[in-house]
């Protein structure tokens, strides 16, 4: 827990250097509620409901961002089971105003269980999306 606070508050630091960039830090709070948290297939907390705190934050308009989340049962009995995950990524676009214009995003999350000793209950990913905003012209819908 220690070496990912460490990491974050590295990351932030560094990040002001791209202050220079004429771009502001932005971020977005967000606190969602979830009936059940369903992750991967697996129901966390049972039939408990959930709360998620999260916040982004992108670092400067550089395509660097940075997300905490923090997820915790609604009732008792399930302390062991929080979680905070920390998520640094890059995001960027190809070929813009382009058919094949393609937007990406690369990142490494990693999954803290503050309860649970961390070589049994840590996790960690890396991740890749792409998307082609501009496949379909204009006006055009697909059907089905």
């Amino acid at each position: 827990m220690k070496k990912v606070i460490l990491l974050t508050a590295v990351i932030l630091l560094s990040a002001t250097t791209f202050a220079q960039a004429q771009e502001e830090l932005t971020g977005t709070v967000d606190v969602t509620y979830l009936s059940q948290y369903i992750w991967r297939g697996f129901n966390m907390y049972g039939n408990q409901s959930a709360i998620q705190p999260s916040l982004d934050l992108d670092l400067y308009g550089t395509g660097l961002g940075l997300k905490v989340l923090w997820s915790r049962a609604n009732t008792s009995g399930y302390e062991s089971s929080e979680e905070l995950d920390f998520t640094l990524s890059y995001s960027n676009s190809l070929y813009e105003y382009e058919t094949y214009a393609t937007d990406y995003q690369v990142g490494w999350m990693y999954y803290d269980f503050p309860h649970v000793s961390s070589d049994v209950g840590d996790m960690q990913e890396a991740f890749a999306t792409l998307s082609w905003p501009e496949i379909f012209p204009e006006g055009v819908v697909p059907s089905y």
